[in-house]
């Protein structure tokens, strides 16, 4: 018969080899030996290329992940609406800004157009601070503004204080409207019909309404315009 012949395993390329143990007749030799072999550096483990590229592009993987999550959270946040002042109140502070630190005060012009439209109003421009707004007034610049705020003043002083019974007529009147207004929306709902030409009347007695209401003037609106030509002039 033939003999078999064995194949050996070939040793793995990453296997480490291990030294053979040499024996010595001298016990003391043999020691010295086996702590030469320990102390020499063993050989480490070599990772393969294409396991340490996947670990990188499944930590970038990760990272983009992160970042695309956060940035979803910051834009489904609403963004915060700053609430601004009626013009009433910021035309309030920005005369306060300009009468009591006028460091820290900045030229506006829609407060300063506010102002001047309404400086004889006494619900917009309460009486504590009609005496900062004729201040105002006064240190305007010459130019428009100051031209047509004169010519206003002047104008109110020309036409005068309407007389009482004329405000009680337009307030009588005022009333009336008011009801045939009333009246004739239930009538219009009744017939469930909208007829244009009583909008278009309704509308233009309404614009006349409030033409007639700018047109009267109260003894405070004569007086404050007759302070306000003075310090105009």
């Amino acid at each position: 018969m033939a003999p078999s012949t064995v194949k050996k395993r070939a040793a793995p390329a990453n296997s480490e080899t291990v030294p053979k143990k040499i024996k010595f007749a001298d016990p003391e030799a043999e020691a010295e030996a086996a702590a030469e072999t320990d102390a020499k550096p063993q050989p480490q483990a070599q990772a393969e290329p294409g396991t340490e590229k996947a670990a990188k592009k499944k930590r970038k993987r990760k990272g983009g992940a992160k970042k695309a999550a956060k940035k979803a959270a910051q834009l489904a946040q609403p963004t915060p609406k700053t609430q601004q002042p009626a013009p009433r109140d910021a035309a309030h502070a920005y005369l306060g800004a300009w009468a009591g630190d006028r460091a820290a005060w900045k030229f506006s012009k829609a407060r300063q157009l506010w102002l001047l439209r309404h400086i004889l109003d006494a619900w917009n421009i309460p009486a504590p601070l009609f005496a900062n707004a004729a201040a105002y007034a006064a240190a305007l610049p010459a130019g428009n503004a100051r031209t047509l705020t004169l010519n206003k003043m002047k104008e109110v002083i020309v036409k005068g204080v309407t007389p009482a019974e004329e405000e009680e007529e337009e307030e009588e009147e005022g009333e009336e409207e008011d009801a045939k207004e009333k009246k004739d929306g239930a009538e219009s709902s009744e017939a469930g019909k909208s007829d244009k030409k009583k909008k278009k009347r309704k509308k233009a007695a309404a614009s006349d309404k409030n033409k007639e209401k700018k047109d009267i003037i109260t003894q405070e609106m004569y007086d404050r315009a007759l302070i306000l030509v003075k310090a105009l002039s």
